[in-house]
């Protein structure tokens, strides 16, 4: 997290994926990517830029 300056009300904060992305937690059982997360406070504004690590593992469903 890197905090830009001051913020100014609510903050709305939006993370996304890009195709690649979905593409490599539908194809990988586990894993691990960064994911950029955009953060507005209500001058509409960038107060703070910021990544996420995100990992992932895949439940196995038992069989009946």
């Amino acid at each position: 997290i890197n905090y830009q300056r001051r913020m100014k009300g609510n903050l709305t904060a939006e993370a996304s994926l890009t195709t690649e992305q979905v593409s490599q937690i539908e194809q990988d059982e586990k894993g691990a990517i960064e994911i950029a997360v955009v953060i507005h406070d209500e001058s509409g504004q960038e107060p703070i830029v910021c990544c996420m690590d995100w990992a992932w593992v895949t439940k196995k469903t038992a069989i009946k």
